[in-house]
This record gives structure tokens, C-alpha cells and sequence, in this order.
């Protein structure tokens, strides 16, 4: 960590790479302040003005389960502020969802918590553990020269899958973790959108167990925790008429609909060139008209930022839309609509009939 510089040239960072049969990969990032890159001595680039960024694998883990994978999501890094080593000195956990060909979510530990020894997992096959490699790692680029780290010996683990969701009837191509790892989210090839939920297993629970809590700073509780939780299907969403591409997940906004403030909305995009925005806590049913523009046959790819949707079809174009303007419209809308269908019609008396002079020609 820091800022490069003279005095200081040297800032490390860690990357988590899912691969697509089934394993992820951990590459290790260190910056070179300028003049400190001699490879560069002889080149024409000015490296008075430029940081050089050297990479270096440093761990493969994977999963025994070997399918091809569409998609895969992380838990335990970005969603605590940034990668940050714990009381013991040790990195983080990291949670990884992988979804198949075949439909199945598999749910397993991309990097464990080493102080917590073989409790973890009893699944691991490790050869030589993150820390220990990352630790190495650093030693071998502290005080030499550029690309020391770029012949560093990475190491190798294997983990078993800790959870794993059936129900999709087609490959999943899009997954989000959600609310500190305790919901999962996943579009597939069969249409549907679907929710998950990390809840206790039947009369296995333990006492006093608070899930926000437990997960709060470490993605471990989420494969130890195996033995007496494990995610269950709690919500699908039907709308889309082919293929879901992409989601997203995007807080409710404010005074969008008092009972849904602290309710996430999930947004969904599909080769149907719509995308989709859902409140599964709340309803069933989409909760807005579906969000048309694109001139193409797929929107490819969904985020949200702030209030604001982000959608990339296949032809090239981004498009920009307001969250709250669009529930407020809706909600209007639809009140009005059942204004109408609640109006009576009320017999008037042939002789209050006016009766029109004009004659159709």
C-alpha cells in the first residue's frame, strides 16, 4: 500500500481472476516509481513520467468440480472498503459463485482464512497457502529492481464445493452477491431471474445466530457454515422472453416507495434488448414498464451507480437511465389505471340523453 515515489516507489495489491474451467487465479500487482524501471532505460518511454505495473501470479485455486463456467461472482474483498489484512496479519477470505454450463450455482472458498486452520475447510488441498505466498511475493520485490517479482513460483489449491444451487433449468451467465454474502442472485438461459438466501438448516441452527453480523467482515462464515446453512430458493421473476445476459444490484430510491427503502431492486438484461427492474422482497411482478432504447437484438451487459441504470447493447451503445424517475412514473401510472377500473358506470335516463344533429357522411 501508498503512493508510489522516490522515496517510497513501492505499492502491492491483490486481483481475483475467475477462470472459465471452474478455478480462479490471484495476481499480485506492484508499482515502480519512476526511474526505477531499467528495463525501460533504452526505450523511447518517458519513464520520468510514467509508474510502471508489474504483475505476478501468485495462487491457482481450483474447484474439484470441473464444468465449464459461464459466470462467476466474489465475496469478501471490495465489500469491506478494499482488500485489508485482519487482527493476525492474515488476507481476507474470498467467497467465490461460479455458475455452470449445466445450470447448477457452485458456492466455495477462493481464499481462506488461514488462523481458523483445518475448520475451514476440510475440502482444501493446499500446497502453500496465500499469506505465505504473498508474503514471499513481497520480500522478493522489496529493495531490488524492477520485475523482480515477474519469476515468482505461485502456488497451487484445491477446494470442494461448499454449497451448491439447483434450479435453474439452462446455463447461468450472470451472478451477484448481495447483502454481505447472505442473498445470491442469478440470471439464466431458461428466462428467469432468481434470488437466493443463506438461511439455517432445520432444527440445526444455532443459538443467538445473527447472519448480517457473522458476515459482516469475513466471507469465511459463508463456507464454514455449511454444515447448518445453506442457501435456499426464495424468489423467481418471469418477464423476460429470452435469454438473461446480466444483473445488477441497486438500492431502492428514496421516496421511490416508503415500505421498499431499505429493499434492494434487482435489474436484469436480456437478449430480448430489455432490461428488467424487480423488487423480489416486496413482489413478484416487475415493478416497472421494462426499459426499451436499444436498437439491437441484446442488451449485453447492466449496472447501477447512484440512482442511475447503465445498459450496453450489441450495438455499441450505452444508455443512461433515472431509477427514481422511472419507479415514480410507473407507480403513477398504474394508480391511475386502477382509478380507471374502479369507476363505475352509471345508468343516465333516456330523456338526459343529448342527442347530436350532425350527420356522418
Amino acid at each position: 500500500r501508498g503512493c508510489p515515489n522516490q522515496s517510497n516507489p513501492l505499492h502491492v495489491f491483490l486481483v481475483a481472476l475467475g477462470m472459465a474451467n471452474n478455478f480462479c487465479e490471484i495476481w499480485g500487482f506492484h508499482t515502480i516509481a519512476p526511474h526505477t524501471d531499467m528495463s525501460l532505460k533504452y526505450t523511447n518511454t518517458k519513464v520520468d513520467e510514467k509508474v510502471a505495473l508489474v504483475p505476478t501470479i501468485l495462487q491457482c485455486i481450483t474447484c474439484d468440480v470441473r464444468c465449464m463456467t459461464y459466470s462467476m461472482s466474489f465475496f469478501g474483498w471490495d465489500q469491506i472498503g478494499g482488500l485489508r489484512v485482519n487482527s493476525n496479519n492474515a488476507i481476507p477470505s474470498l467467497v467465490a459463485a461460479s455458475g455452470t454450463v449445466l445450470g447448477e450455482i457452485l458456492v466455495w472458498g477462493a481464499v481462506s482464512d488461514e488462523t481458523k486452520g483445518d475448520r475451514f475447510n476440510s475440502n482444501v488441498k493446499v500446497e502453500k497457502g496465500l499469506n505465505e505466498t504473498a508474503q514471499k511475493w513481497v520480500s522478493s520485490i522489496v529493495g531490488t529492481e524492477a520485475g523482480a517479482g515477474r519469476t515468482f513460483e505461485s502456488s497451487k489449491m484445491r477446494v470442494g464445493p461448499s454449497h451448491r444451487l439447483k434450479g435453474h433449468l439452462g446455463s447461468i451467465y450472470s451472478l451477484k452477491f448481495w447483502k454481505n454474502g447472505i442473498y445470491i442472485a442469478s440470471g439464466s438461459d431458461d428466462r428467469s431471474v432468481r434470488l437466493w438466501k443463506l438461511t439455517a438448516l432445520e432444527n440445526r441452527d444455532r443459538e443467538n445466530t445473527n447472519l448480517q453480523n457473522d458476515i459482516k467482515d469475513k466471507g469465511d462464515f459463508i463456507i464454514d457454515s455449511q454444515s447448518f446453512h445453506s442457501y435456499t430458493l426464495i424468489w423467481t421473476g418471469w418477464g423476460h422472453t429470452a435469454r438473461v445476459w446480466d444483473i445488477a444490484f441497486a438500492s431502492s430510491p428514496s421516496n421511490a416507495d416508503p415500505r421498499c427503502d431499505s429493499l434492494p431492486i434487482l435489474i436484469s438484461a436480456g437478449e430480448d434488448s430489455t432490461a428488467r427492474l424487480w423488487s423480489p422482497l416486496s413482489s413478484e411482478k416487475e415493478i416497472t414498464y421494462p426499459l426499451r432504447g436499444h436498437r439491437c437484438e441484446s442488451v449485453w451487459s447492466v449496472d447501477a451507480c447512484e440512482g442511475i441504470i447503465i445498459t450496453g447493447g450489441n450495438e455499441g451503445c450505452v444508455k443512461l437511465w433515472d431509477l427514481k424517475s422511472r419507479v415514480r412514473t410507473f407507480r403513477t401510472r398504474t394508480a391511475f389505471d386502477n382509478l380507471k377500473s374502479s369507476m363505475v358506470n352509471l345508468p343516465v335516463p333516456k330523456d338526459k340523453l343529448v342527442q347530436s344533429d350532425s350527420t356522418p357522411t
